[in-house]
């Protein structure tokens, strides 16, 4: 199987292998040492291909975080949109947009200094940041 790198400065900054990518922060003296070890990793039979990805076992962490309120995040199937009233019934969504930001940024799915809701305003509703539509596959 093909190992392929991406360099920066000087350092190995990711390996891609079949349908996975992996974070790395190595010496680029090392490819080939990085390369045989994938390769004999699908010599012992180790598939890079159909398993699940680290972002799909992101998302599924991240649901599985939230519990309850994984209904707020399924609201938005299917909408561009949700009214903010409509939200209301799940409580406090200050509180509750909080705790939805903080574990999508735990699980990777969003940046430090983004949020998982935009507020309109004007129309008063809620927009899912569009790094999180790919969870609403996943409920």
């Amino acid at each position: 199987m093909e190992v392929q790198f991406v360099v920066s400065k000087g350092r190995v900054t990711k390996v891609i292998i079949g349908d996975y990518e992996f974070e790395a922060d190595a010496d680029i003296k090392d490819t080939d040492k990085i390369e045989e070890t994938f390769n004999k990793l699908v010599t012992l039979g180790v598939k890079f291909t159909k398993g699940i990805t680290v972002i799909e076992r992101n998302i599924r962490d991240f649901l599985k975080e939230l519990g309850e309120y994984k209904k707020i995040i399924e609201e938005f199937k299917g909408k561009e949109a949700v009214k903010m009233d409509d939200l209301k019934k799940y409580g406090d969504l200050r509180v509750i947009g909080m705790k939805i930001t903080t574990n999508a940024r735990k699980a990777g799915l969003i940046e430090k200094d983004e949020r998982a809701f935009e507020a309109d305003w004007k129309n008063r509703t809620y927009k899912l940041n569009p790094k999180l539509k790919k969870v609403l596959e996943y409920l």
